[in-house]
Protein backbone atom coordinates (compact mmCIF):
# COMPACT_ATOMS: atom_id res chain seq x y z
CA UNK A 1 0.00 0.00 0.00
CA UNK A 2 1.27 3.50 -0.84
CA UNK A 3 0.39 6.67 1.03
CA UNK A 4 0.29 9.82 -1.06
CA UNK A 5 1.30 10.28 -4.68
CA UNK A 6 5.05 9.69 -4.44
CA UNK A 7 5.74 13.38 -3.87
CA UNK A 8 3.30 14.44 -1.15
CA UNK A 9 2.51 12.22 1.80
CA UNK A 10 -0.98 11.37 3.03
CA UNK A 11 -2.69 10.07 6.16
CA UNK A 12 -3.37 6.29 5.89
CA UNK A 13 -7.05 5.94 5.03
CA UNK A 14 -8.00 4.05 8.19
CA UNK A 15 -6.59 6.88 10.32
CA UNK A 16 -9.00 9.40 8.80
CA UNK A 17 -12.71 9.61 9.31
CA UNK A 18 -14.71 8.55 12.35
CA UNK A 19 -12.65 6.90 15.08
CA UNK A 20 -15.45 4.46 15.77
CA UNK A 21 -15.01 2.95 12.30
CA UNK A 22 -11.43 1.78 12.82
CA UNK A 23 -9.57 -0.68 14.96
CA UNK A 24 -7.13 0.99 17.36
CA UNK A 25 -4.69 -1.87 16.75
CA UNK A 26 -4.42 -0.75 13.12
CA UNK A 27 -3.45 2.74 14.26
CA UNK A 28 -0.28 1.67 16.05
CA UNK A 29 0.82 -1.25 13.88
CA UNK A 30 1.79 0.31 10.57
CA UNK A 31 4.72 -1.62 9.14
CA UNK A 32 6.88 -0.27 6.32
CA UNK A 33 8.30 -3.08 4.21
CA UNK A 34 10.55 -0.86 2.07
CA UNK A 35 11.92 2.64 1.92
CA UNK A 36 13.24 4.92 -0.80
CA UNK A 37 15.75 7.69 -0.21
CA UNK A 38 17.99 10.11 -2.06
CA UNK A 39 21.61 9.76 -3.00
CA UNK A 40 23.11 11.76 -0.15
CA UNK A 41 25.98 14.14 -0.83
CA UNK A 42 26.82 12.22 -4.03
CA UNK A 43 23.47 13.32 -5.50
CA UNK A 44 24.51 16.98 -5.40
CA UNK A 45 25.21 17.00 -9.13
CA UNK A 46 27.03 19.90 -10.72
CA UNK A 47 25.52 22.37 -13.14
CA UNK A 48 24.77 20.88 -16.55
CA UNK A 49 24.97 17.27 -15.39
CA UNK A 50 21.25 16.57 -15.78
CA UNK A 51 20.62 16.21 -19.50
CA UNK A 52 18.15 13.36 -20.07
CA UNK A 53 14.34 13.27 -19.88
CA UNK A 54 12.89 10.36 -17.91
CA UNK A 55 9.87 10.40 -20.21
CA UNK A 56 8.98 12.30 -23.36
CA UNK A 57 7.24 15.66 -23.01
CA UNK A 58 5.59 17.27 -26.02
CA UNK A 59 7.59 20.13 -27.58
CA UNK A 60 10.51 19.60 -25.16
CA UNK A 61 13.67 18.49 -26.97
CA UNK A 62 16.20 18.56 -24.10
CA UNK A 63 16.74 19.58 -20.50
CA UNK A 64 19.62 20.69 -18.35
CA UNK A 65 20.20 22.09 -14.86
CA UNK A 66 21.67 25.59 -14.94
CA UNK A 67 22.54 25.53 -11.24
CA UNK A 68 24.22 22.75 -9.23
CA UNK A 69 22.09 20.63 -6.91
CA UNK A 70 22.54 21.18 -3.19
CA UNK A 71 21.09 20.11 0.14
CA UNK A 72 21.80 16.40 -0.12
CA UNK A 73 23.63 14.96 2.87
CA UNK A 74 24.87 11.50 3.69
CA UNK A 75 22.96 9.46 6.25
CA UNK A 76 24.09 10.03 9.81
CA UNK A 77 26.05 7.08 11.17
CA UNK A 78 25.14 5.39 14.44
CA UNK A 79 28.47 6.55 15.90
CA UNK A 80 27.73 10.17 15.00
CA UNK A 81 24.24 9.90 16.46
CA UNK A 82 25.70 8.57 19.72
CA UNK A 83 27.98 11.61 19.90
CA UNK A 84 25.20 14.07 19.02
CA UNK A 85 22.52 12.75 21.39
CA UNK A 86 24.23 13.84 24.65
CA UNK A 87 24.86 17.28 23.12
CA UNK A 88 21.17 17.66 22.29
CA UNK A 89 20.22 16.80 25.85
CA UNK A 90 22.88 19.05 27.35
CA UNK A 91 22.09 22.20 25.37
CA UNK A 92 18.30 21.86 25.69
CA UNK A 93 18.08 24.36 22.81
CA UNK A 94 19.84 27.04 24.85
CA UNK A 95 23.34 28.36 24.04
CA UNK A 96 25.30 29.18 27.19
CA UNK A 97 28.79 27.70 26.84
CA UNK A 98 31.05 27.91 23.76
CA UNK A 99 30.37 24.23 23.08
CA UNK A 100 26.62 24.96 23.06
CA UNK A 101 27.08 27.68 20.44
CA UNK A 102 29.28 25.45 18.27
CA UNK A 103 26.86 22.53 18.43
CA UNK A 104 23.79 24.61 17.66
CA UNK A 105 25.59 26.34 14.78
CA UNK A 106 26.09 22.96 13.14
CA UNK A 107 22.37 22.27 13.61
CA UNK A 108 21.31 25.44 11.75
CA UNK A 109 18.49 24.44 9.37
CA UNK A 110 19.49 24.82 5.74
CA UNK A 111 23.01 26.06 6.43
CA UNK A 112 24.96 22.81 5.86
CA UNK A 113 27.63 23.60 8.44
CA UNK A 114 30.29 20.89 8.62
CA UNK A 115 32.30 22.30 11.52
CA UNK A 116 31.96 25.11 14.03
CA UNK A 117 34.06 26.48 16.86
CA UNK A 118 33.03 29.14 19.37
CA UNK A 119 35.47 31.57 20.99
CA UNK A 120 34.48 33.45 24.13
CA UNK A 121 35.70 37.03 24.65
CA UNK A 122 36.51 37.43 20.96
CA UNK A 123 35.18 40.25 18.79
CA UNK A 124 36.36 39.66 15.19
CA UNK A 125 36.20 43.39 14.47
CA UNK A 126 38.59 44.31 17.28
CA UNK A 127 40.70 41.22 17.70
CA UNK A 128 44.20 42.68 17.88
CA UNK A 129 46.00 45.39 19.78
CA UNK A 130 49.68 46.24 19.76
CA UNK A 131 51.87 45.67 22.78
CA UNK A 132 53.80 48.62 24.26
CA UNK A 133 56.94 47.72 22.29
CA UNK A 134 54.97 48.23 19.09
CA UNK A 135 55.86 44.79 17.72
CA UNK A 136 53.91 41.89 19.20
CA UNK A 137 50.17 41.57 18.54
CA UNK A 138 47.99 40.22 21.34
CA UNK A 139 44.32 39.28 21.53
CA UNK A 140 42.01 41.91 23.00
CA UNK A 141 39.43 40.27 25.33
CA UNK A 142 35.87 41.49 24.76
CA UNK A 143 33.74 40.68 27.83
CA UNK A 144 30.27 39.35 27.06
CA UNK A 145 31.19 38.60 23.44
CA UNK A 146 31.31 35.27 21.66
CA UNK A 147 32.36 34.59 18.07
CA UNK A 148 31.30 31.41 16.30
CA UNK A 149 33.54 30.38 13.40
CA UNK A 150 31.79 28.13 10.88
CA UNK A 151 33.00 25.97 7.99
CA UNK A 152 30.40 24.92 5.39
CA UNK A 153 30.17 21.45 3.92
CA UNK A 154 32.17 21.62 0.70
CA UNK A 155 34.69 19.74 -1.42
CA UNK A 156 36.57 22.96 -2.16
CA UNK A 157 40.15 23.27 -0.83
CA UNK A 158 39.16 26.29 1.29
CA UNK A 159 35.48 25.98 2.35
CA UNK A 160 34.26 29.49 3.09
CA UNK A 161 30.71 30.46 4.13
CA UNK A 162 29.03 33.18 2.08
CA UNK A 163 27.19 36.13 3.58
CA UNK A 164 23.85 34.32 3.35
CA UNK A 165 25.13 31.32 5.31
CA UNK A 166 26.67 33.53 8.00
CA UNK A 167 23.40 35.42 8.39
CA UNK A 168 21.42 32.17 8.53
CA UNK A 169 23.59 30.84 11.35
CA UNK A 170 23.49 34.18 13.17
CA UNK A 171 19.68 34.31 13.01
CA UNK A 172 19.44 30.75 14.31
CA UNK A 173 21.85 31.29 17.20
CA UNK A 174 20.16 34.57 18.06
CA UNK A 175 17.07 32.56 19.00
CA UNK A 176 19.07 30.46 21.47
CA UNK A 177 21.61 32.82 23.00
CA UNK A 178 21.29 34.53 26.36
CA UNK A 179 20.04 38.09 26.13
CA UNK A 180 23.32 39.48 27.48
CA UNK A 181 25.57 37.67 24.98
CA UNK A 182 26.99 39.73 22.11
CA UNK A 183 27.15 37.30 19.19
CA UNK A 184 29.25 37.25 16.00
CA UNK A 185 29.40 34.57 13.31
CA UNK A 186 32.52 34.58 11.14
CA UNK A 187 34.41 32.51 8.56
CA UNK A 188 37.67 30.86 9.57
CA UNK A 189 41.00 32.49 8.89
CA UNK A 190 42.98 30.30 6.53
CA UNK A 191 46.71 29.73 6.13
CA UNK A 192 47.87 28.30 2.82
CA UNK A 193 50.44 25.49 3.08
CA UNK A 194 52.76 24.27 0.33
CA UNK A 195 55.31 21.48 0.68
CA UNK A 196 58.42 21.20 -1.52
CA UNK A 197 60.15 17.82 -1.26
CA UNK A 198 62.27 15.24 -3.10
CA UNK A 199 61.40 11.56 -2.67
CA UNK A 200 63.33 8.38 -3.34
CA UNK A 201 61.00 5.74 -4.75
CA UNK A 202 61.32 1.95 -4.60
CA UNK A 203 62.64 0.45 -7.88
CA UNK A 204 59.49 -1.67 -8.20
CA UNK A 205 57.14 1.32 -7.94
CA UNK A 206 55.92 3.63 -10.68
CA UNK A 207 57.28 7.17 -10.31
CA UNK A 208 54.11 8.84 -11.59
CA UNK A 209 51.83 6.79 -9.37
CA UNK A 210 53.92 7.50 -6.25
CA UNK A 211 54.13 11.17 -7.09
CA UNK A 212 50.34 11.41 -7.53
CA UNK A 213 49.75 9.48 -4.30
CA UNK A 214 52.08 11.78 -2.36
CA UNK A 215 50.31 14.84 -3.76
CA UNK A 216 46.89 13.44 -2.79
CA UNK A 217 48.17 12.57 0.69
CA UNK A 218 49.40 16.10 1.36
CA UNK A 219 46.30 17.74 -0.14
CA UNK A 220 44.03 15.65 2.08
CA UNK A 221 46.22 16.08 5.15
CA UNK A 222 46.08 19.88 4.88
CA UNK A 223 42.31 19.99 4.27
CA UNK A 224 39.98 21.77 6.75
CA UNK A 225 37.29 19.04 6.64
CA UNK A 226 39.15 15.79 5.99
CA UNK A 227 42.68 16.62 7.06
CA UNK A 228 44.73 16.35 10.21
CA UNK A 229 46.16 13.20 11.75
CA UNK A 230 42.67 11.87 12.45
CA UNK A 231 41.37 12.45 8.93
CA UNK A 232 38.32 14.17 10.44
CA UNK A 233 39.41 17.73 9.72
CA UNK A 234 42.27 19.99 10.70
CA UNK A 235 42.06 21.16 14.30
CA UNK A 236 41.31 24.85 14.80
CA UNK A 237 44.63 26.32 15.83
CA UNK A 238 46.38 22.99 15.23
CA UNK A 239 50.16 23.15 14.95
CA UNK A 240 51.93 22.28 11.70
CA UNK A 241 54.38 19.67 12.94
CA UNK A 242 57.35 19.09 10.65
CA UNK A 243 57.70 15.50 11.88
CA UNK A 244 54.06 14.71 11.08
CA UNK A 245 54.42 15.99 7.51
CA UNK A 246 57.50 13.80 7.22
CA UNK A 247 55.55 10.78 8.48
CA UNK A 248 52.66 11.38 6.07
CA UNK A 249 55.06 11.23 3.11
CA UNK A 250 56.95 8.16 4.35
CA UNK A 251 53.67 6.25 4.62
CA UNK A 252 52.87 6.76 0.93
CA UNK A 253 53.18 3.34 -0.77
CA UNK A 254 56.38 3.16 -2.81
CA UNK A 255 58.28 5.88 -0.94
CA UNK A 256 61.60 4.58 0.36
CA UNK A 257 62.90 7.76 1.94
CA UNK A 258 62.98 11.55 1.78
CA UNK A 259 66.14 13.17 0.47
CA UNK A 260 67.86 14.79 3.44
CA UNK A 261 67.24 18.51 3.77
CA UNK A 262 64.74 18.75 0.90
CA UNK A 263 61.49 18.93 2.87
CA UNK A 264 60.50 22.61 2.92
CA UNK A 265 57.30 24.11 4.29
CA UNK A 266 55.82 27.33 2.93
CA UNK A 267 53.00 29.08 4.78
CA UNK A 268 51.32 31.85 2.79
CA UNK A 269 54.30 31.75 0.41
CA UNK A 270 56.77 32.31 3.26
CA UNK A 271 59.47 29.67 3.72
CA UNK A 272 59.56 28.40 7.29
CA UNK A 273 62.80 27.64 9.15
CA UNK A 274 64.14 24.16 8.43
CA UNK A 275 62.60 21.33 10.49
CA UNK A 276 60.47 23.77 12.50
CA UNK A 277 56.86 23.62 13.66
CA UNK A 278 54.33 26.34 12.85
CA UNK A 279 51.73 27.31 15.47
CA UNK A 280 48.39 28.67 14.27
CA UNK A 281 46.09 31.18 15.97
CA UNK A 282 43.10 29.53 17.74
CA UNK A 283 40.60 30.38 14.97
CA UNK A 284 42.89 29.50 12.06
CA UNK A 285 42.76 26.49 9.73
CA UNK A 286 45.04 25.35 6.92
CA UNK A 287 44.43 24.47 3.29
CA UNK A 288 46.57 23.70 0.27
CA UNK A 289 46.30 24.18 -3.47
CA UNK A 290 49.58 22.81 -4.74
CA UNK A 291 52.72 20.99 -3.64
CA UNK A 292 56.05 20.49 -5.39
CA UNK A 293 56.99 16.82 -5.32
CA UNK A 294 60.02 15.37 -7.09
CA UNK A 295 60.30 11.60 -7.33
CA UNK A 296 63.34 9.61 -8.42
CA UNK A 297 64.76 6.10 -8.15
CA UNK A 298 67.81 5.40 -5.97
Amino acid sequence: MQFGDGVNGAIPRWLSGNASNRDDADVVNIKATSFRWGGGAAANGGAGTISALRSAIPYVASVTNLMPAYGGADEESVADAQVRAPQVLRTANRAVTPDDFAFLAQETPGAEIARAKAFALLNPNFRMSWSPDGVAAVETPAPGTITVVVVPQSDQPMPTPNAGTLQLVANWLDQHRLLTAELYVAPPRYRRVEIDVSLIVAPTADLGVVQAAALATLTNYFHPLKGGSSGQGWDFGGTLYFSETYRQLLEVPGVQRIVTGTLKTYVDDELQPSASDVALAPDELVYSLNHVIRAAYP
